[in-house]
């Protein structure tokens, strides 16, 4: 139990500084945006520079279901292309009209970086105790 124990007080320190993360950055964009400034530079007390810069990516959304009846059937096959539907191959498969030995020579299996996944549930109405689940993820 100590570990469990252990491993929950990791995952409270974890989100106080996630949160705590959070708020700074927030207040640093804040009085960048009050500035009217992108990056503030200044060295620390050992003469250390430290430059926060405010970061927004932003990421191209099209919005497929209008671009095709816009463009029209004839267009729209130019700019797709088909791609393999493993729901398919899958049931190929089962249905033994596809080899499972051929499509084993030409999969790899490749690992995701490792991390942890915390879920929480609610408590047991039956025990009283909190059920905290902890795994370790695959990506």
């Amino acid at each position: 139990m100590e570990q469990s124990e252990d491993l929950r007080h990791k995952r409270l320190t974890y989100n106080q500084l996630e949160q705590e993360i959070k708020d700074l950055q927030a207040d640093v964009i804040a009085v960048l945006d009050q500035e009217e400034q992108k990056t503030f530079r200044y060295e620390t007390e050992d003469g250390d520079p430290v430059t926060m810069t405010r970061v927004q990516a932003e990421k191209m959304h099209i919005h497929v279901k209008g671009l095709k009846k816009a463009l029209g059937a004839k267009v729209w096959g130019t700019v797709t292309t088909k791609v393999l539907d493993e729901d398919k191959l899958m049931a190929k498969i089962q249905d033994e009209e596809i080899s499972a030995t051929v499509v084993a020579k030409h999969t790899e299996y490749i690992p995701n970086r490792p991390f942890v996944r915390f879920n929480v549930r609610a408590k047991n109405k039956a025990s009283g105790k909190d059920q905290v689940q902890v795994r370790r993820g695959s990506g």
